[in-house]
């Protein structure tokens, strides 16, 4: 799947691919979309706008490291919370798990697994690393042709 998202608005477009893109055209970064309890169907995005990587869900946006913010990720059997704090507050999404089925049938079914179908249980990882050195990764890859 291919989303092509206003950075500005949360807007966003998608398409089905066959296969993963050969180029990114300019974009970098990772969405998903997910059931999401009072709000329905949200694209989650996490990608590289003007040198900042932006956490994007609906109509809320953070900087992923602004001074202050605390992500946190809570895993549920059939649902999930990914919490955000920053100085306004904290806001939580409460959305259906992408990956209840195969926890149920994978006796193996790990951590690793979670944040592969899940990309909210990501973040609070995406968070902790060098800014530097993720700008510069996904930078890399929006110029890569």
């Amino acid at each position: 799947m291919e989303f092509q998202i206003d950075p500005k608005s949360g807007r966003y477009t998608k398409r089905r691919l066959k296969s993963e893109p050969p180029t990114l055209h300019g974009y970098a970064g990772f969405a998903q979309e997910l059931a999401v309890s009072h709000f329905g169907t949200v694209l989650c995005a996490l990608f590289l706008y003007e040198g900042e990587i932006i956490l994007r869900m609906r109509e809320f946006a953070w900087k992923l490291f602004q001074p202050g913010l605390e992500i946190a990720h809570r895993e549920g059997f059939w649902h999930c919370e990914l919490s955000v704090k920053d100085a306004s507050g904290v806001t939580t999404f409460r959305y259906r798990r992408k990956d209840a089925f195969a926890m149920i049938i994978d006796s193996a079914y790990d951590n690793l697994d979670l944040e592969l179908a899940n990309l909210p249980a990501n973040l609070p990882s995406f968070a902790s690393r060098n800014k530097e050195e993720l700008v510069a990764w996904w930078s890399e890859r929006a110029r890569a042709s």
